[in-house]
């Protein structure tokens, strides 16, 4: 039995057996549950299907408690080290998270990577943080330098 005393800051609590009751005081510090990119869009630049690109975001933990945290559904052309995209950020510790985009095929590519953590789970509810990325074809066509009335023609 919990019973409240003097406006909400001393309760107490009573067992069966015992006569007298076990005072106690309830402390607290709220925190948030969210994590934080420092951007919310990555480009990629240009890649070709023989090389692959690397950039950066850094991950942040805003709250007071230790979060777990993880990239789920990760397409095949990217790749999120460290640890494959999972880990624990300390409280308000910054995570440099590498991001590693090797082209497939030629094309554009436009997709999100969702960071979900492991805090705050209630109710079926996991927080989901997002980056959106995008990786856009970049052509440049060179022609020779050719005489008046004449022509050069290039297949693509």
């Amino acid at each position: 039995e919990i019973t409240k005393q003097n406006k909400g800051r001393k309760y107490s609590f009573s067992l069966g057996f015992q006569v007298r009751p076990v005072p106690f005081t309830v402390h607290a510090v709220i925190t948030s549950s969210d994590l934080c990119f420092d951007r919310t869009e990555v480009d990629f630049g240009h890649c070709s299907i023989y090389e692959s690109v690397k950039t950066s975001v850094h991950l942040t933990n805003l709250t007071l408690l230790p979060q777990d945290f993880g990239f789920l559904s990760i397409p095949q052309f990217v790749e999120v080290q460290p640890n494959n995209g999972f880990g624990t950020l300390l409280p308000l510790e910054t995570l440099e998270v590498d991001l590693i985009f090797s082209a497939k095929k030629a094309g554009e590519y436009s997709f999100q990577l969702n960071c979900k953590s492991g805090i705050n789970r209630y109710q079926g509810f996991v927080p989901s943080y997002t980056l959106c990325c995008r990786k856009i074809e970049r052509y440049q066509v060179y022609f020779i330098a050719l005489l008046l009335l004449c022509f050069s023609q290039m297949l693509l």
